[in-house]
């Protein structure tokens, strides 16, 4: 009897046993359900955009976020400002001063020809003078162009005509020569079109700020021979030269003047548009690295470097992270942005972006888009783990 009772309770714990592991391979398929109904990372384009009943049933369409610092509204503002600038400049021409190496287009009426136009261009030579049909070293450079104009009616009055009817423009400026280097679109050399030119009107006929521009302008501005003098705490060095308050070493031979962009341009402060002269060198530093951030479910999450005149959106910054990770959304993710002050977290959908129903979020700098999943992937990953350990245990007490 006692034997019989001995197999009975074998029988009866290896029955439990088999019961145990039926239910472990039960929870194991349950695992692959709930994995098959999460799915593999969804950035899916073909499928239907499903509006969410409760927060999105009529897409608005609006952009996710609007961003204050872009390149573009500051390019804007740049040109903005170069109009207010130049509305307060009338008959500049006129006043220009010729330069040696300018081109001057001279007409002159009836004085080859009766009841024709004479037309004449002339390169200002170093010495300054040109010459006319019976006219030999006008002096043309350091006159404006209407002092240079009176001079050449004066020259034919009385003598050669009556009267005479002469007008007299620039036709090619090659007498004021200025660098534009830097964080431009397009730096090169430059010549001065008027009378006085400004830091504004440098940087936009360079084509504006480029995308990586900082928020600072250097003109290196040649100087005559400087003494010496002594600085503060016994230490001598060059004279300084001050700019709205601010003094700048003079290195020998060239002052370095400072302008702030945010200054200048952002906060609209004229008093910083300098005139720029002959020589100068007008740099626009780039600005410090920057780096966005994408974290979540993607496959290297990490810093990211915004390079250049780079305007990558979030499509691509979850590129730039490897792609989604196997449990990934693009739908559910969150970008968070410091506005004035405080940190937002915004909702966006990345499939949406992309196929056009709302429009593109492009990362700033100091960025953190956060790539989520779906309930159901965050209760696979939960399941997962509990099946596997009750399953490891089933199959150790399997006989």
């Amino acid at each position: 009897m006692r034997a019989f009772g001995d197999a009975g309770g074998c029988m009866e714990h290896g029955r439990t046993r088999r019961i145990a592991f039926v239910r472990a391979q039960a929870g194991a398929l349950l695992a692959c359900v709930l994995a098959l109904a999460a799915g593999c990372s969804r950035l899916d384009f073909t499928r239907e955009t499903v509006h969410n009943p409760l927060t999105d049933v009529l897409d608005s369409g609006e952009p996710y976020v609007r961003s204050a610092s872009d390149e573009q509204a500051r390019q804007e503002r740049l040109e903005a400002m170069l109009s207010r600038v130049q509305a307060g400049k009338t008959g500049q021409e006129k006043d220009y001063r010729i330069c040696p190496g300018d081109t001057v287009h001279i007409t002159v009426f009836a004085l080859e020809k009766p009841d024709q136009n004479s037309e004449f261009d002339r390169v200002v030579p170093q010495d300054g003078t040109i010459s006319l049909p019976w006219l030999d070293h006008l002096q043309a450079a350091g006159l404006s162009v209407r002092q240079f104009e009176d001079s050449v009616r004066k020259a034919y009055d009385g003598r050669y005509l009556k009267n005479p009817q002469v007008t007299v423009a620039v036709s090619e400026y090659r007498g004021v020569a200025v660098v534009v280097t830097g964080a431009v679109r397009n730096p090169g050399v430059y010549y001065q079109k008027e009378n006085t030119s400004t830091v504004l009107e440098m940087i936009v006929q360079a084509g504006g700020l480029s995308d990586e521009a900082g928020d600072e302008v250097l003109i290196v501005r040649p100087q005559p021979a400087t003494p010496r003098i002594a600085l503060k705490d016994g230490v001598t060095g060059a004279a300084t030269n001050a700019v709205d308050g601010q003094e700048d070493l003079l290195a020998d031979g060239e002052a370095i003047i400072p302008i702030d962009l945010r200054q200048l341009v952002d906060e609209g402060d004229l008093r910083l548009n300098m005139e720029i002269q002959a020589g100068d060198i007008v740099t626009v530093r780039s600005g410090a690295r920057r780096f966005f951030y994408v974290l979540g479910y993607v496959r290297a999450p990490g810093a990211f470097e915004i390079r250049g005149g780079q305007r990558l959106d979030a499509l691509r910054a979850i590129a730039r992270a490897g792609g989604l990770a196997q449990l990934g959304r693009a739908e559910n993710s969150v970008l968070l942005r410091e506005a004035d002050g405080r940190q937002e977290a915004v909702t966006v959908d990345v499939i949406k972006m992309a196929k056009g129903v709302r429009p593109l979020v492009y990362l700033e700098a100091g960025d953190t888009l956060i790539v989520g999943t779906s309930f159901l992937g965050r209760l696979s990953e939960i399941v997962r783990p509990t099946v596997g350990l009750g399953a490891s245990a089933a199959y150790s007490t399997v006989p």
